[in-house]
């Protein structure tokens, strides 16, 4: 039988966290986790994981129903202090490929265990788990403080948030952006681990470009510049020549294509891809980071996967 603390829990607390793809980027190790991460810059996409509280004997993180990340949501657990109430959450696009989405399970992960457990806390507080366990398990450095903030963002002080700072770069509200997952097969541990101090000194001098007169448009021109010195662009470049005039700007981030189109020229430049083969996905810059929601709908994703397990 179920207490009647978590009975009395299933107030539909819903995280809404937006997926993120960096461009450029390097890594401050400080003397502790909260302190440490990346400088660096990416996008913030108005594509999401959305997240609820999973009520039953699954404490883990359900992820478009299989189980991911039980090493974050472990550590997650231990250092909160939290009742082990499992976690669904849904998201478009797969983990590994470069949208951030471990991280933006961990932000996810974090809010609700607390939330449910009555810890009172910042949403700030709340996440430094969170991004002490991307540290931890070399699955994001600068992630968790970048979804958390919005935006198209540099991040200017490396850290948890509210310990570490970003500034959030102008854009014109015609841009979209159109993102597509390549298929390819990269951990972010493994690609960390192969960046050379070469490379990253190549980023930290784009970096410094970007940060004396930041723009969108610079954003995606460093990112194309740094990320060819990590990943094979050859078939990225020959997929986009026939439509190379009508993008304002593309990178590549492991599997992740990010692509900046004007308005006018979107679904011309998401019908080419998807002629390719690809499953583009239009969407925008989202400037509003996390977002905690408490809704009266009834938790129909969890009521079923709750019937299973007790069943």
């Amino acid at each position: 039988m179920r207490s009647p603390d978590l009975l009395r829990a299933k107030l539909n607390l819903k995280v809404e966290v937006p997926l993120h793809v960096s461009g450029l980027w390097f890594p401050v190790t400080k003397c502790s986790l909260i302190n440490s991460g990346s400088l660096g810059a990416g996008v913030n996409l108005e594509i999401k994981l959305i997240a609820q509280p999973l009520y039953g004997d699954r404490q883990t993180i359900i992820l478009n129903d299989k189980e991911f990340f039980t090493e974050h949501y472990g550590y997650i657990l231990r250092n909160t202090g939290s009742r082990p109430v499992g976690v669904y959450a849904e998201t478009p696009m797969r983990p590994g490929a470069g949208f951030a989405v471990s991280s933006a399970a961990s932000i996810a992960t974090a809010i609700i265990l607390q939330i449910i457990s009555g810890i009172r806390k910042t949403i700030e507080k709340m996440l430094w788990p969170a991004h002490e366990a991307e540290i931890m398990m070399s699955t994001g450095l600068g992630d968790v403080l970048a979804e958390y903030s919005g935006g198209a963002e540099i991040r200017v002080r490396p850290g948890a948030p509210g310990i570490g700072l970003v500034e959030h770069i102008p854009f014109d509200s015609s841009y979209r952006i159109v993102v597509a997952d390549l298929g390819l097969s990269l951990g972010t541990p493994k690609m960390l681990s192969e960046i050379t101090e070469k490379e990253y000194g190549y980023a930290r001098s784009l970096y410094s470009s970007l940060l004396k007169e930041p723009s969108i448009e610079d954003l995606f021109s460093y990112s194309n510049m740094f990320t060819r010195k990590i990943f094979d662009y050859s078939v990225v470049d020959d997929i986009l020549s026939p439509v190379r005039r009508l993008v304002q700007g593309y990178y590549l981030k492991k599997s992740a294509l990010v692509i900046l189109v004007d308005k006018r020229d979107v679904e011309t430049v998401a019908e080419h891809l998807f002629s390719k083969g690809l499953k583009p996905v239009i969407t925008k810059i989202s400037m509003e980071g996390v977002r905690v929601v408490y809704s009266r709908e009834p938790p129909e994703k969890r009521e079923s996967i709750d019937k299973r397990e007790n069943s």
